[in-house]
């Protein structure tokens, strides 16, 4: 589930696991407020906590190579055995085409991972893989903060 897809449900439960963790850190009760206390320790909310794991593996995969099985399934368009023109979108990681179809093959890794990979600013892909989990994550806290000001005014 870690660097899963979960279904709302399952980032529900994991969401509530978060909060437990952080009333027993905070010494909070049951019923007092916990978003303040998650914020202050520096935690993601669940859905977020996915889109981190996922892209981070693949930053991993990528930086090391291994597991070279997975790490082969990953490579850039101008990688492609297929290429035969230059495009803004060479540098960008090649979606798998046997996923592309369906739902279900858009929920895998393969396909999640490359295309939340795609979608983070260029000057990410060439970050050791600490600084790019530092990065990754304050640009996920500050993107919920700005959509929480927007949701509350």
């Amino acid at each position: 589930m870690d660097y899963g897809n979960g279904s709302a449900k399952n980032l529900a439960i994991i969401q509530k696991i978060f909060n437990f963790a952080a009333r027993i850190i905070s010494g909070k009760r049951k019923f007092d407020q916990i978003s303040g206390v998650r914020e202050s320790l520096g935690w993601l909310e669940s859905p977020d906590f996915m889109i981190h794991q996922t892209p981070t593996l693949l930053h991993k995969i990528r930086s090391n190579g291994l597991p070279e099985p997975l790490a082969a399934r990953f490579f850039t368009n101008r990688e492609r055995p297929d290429h035969v023109r230059s495009t803004r979108q060479d540098n960008l990681l090649s979606l798998p085409l046997d996923y592309r179809g369906s739902a279900a093959g858009k929920r895998q890794f393969a396909y999640r991972a490359a295309e939340q990979f795609n979608s983070l600013p260029p000057e990410f892909t060439g970050m050791t893989v600490p600084l790019f989990k530092r990065s990754l994550k304050k640009r996920l806290v500050s993107e919920r903060l700005v959509s929480n000001r927007r949701t509350h005014q």
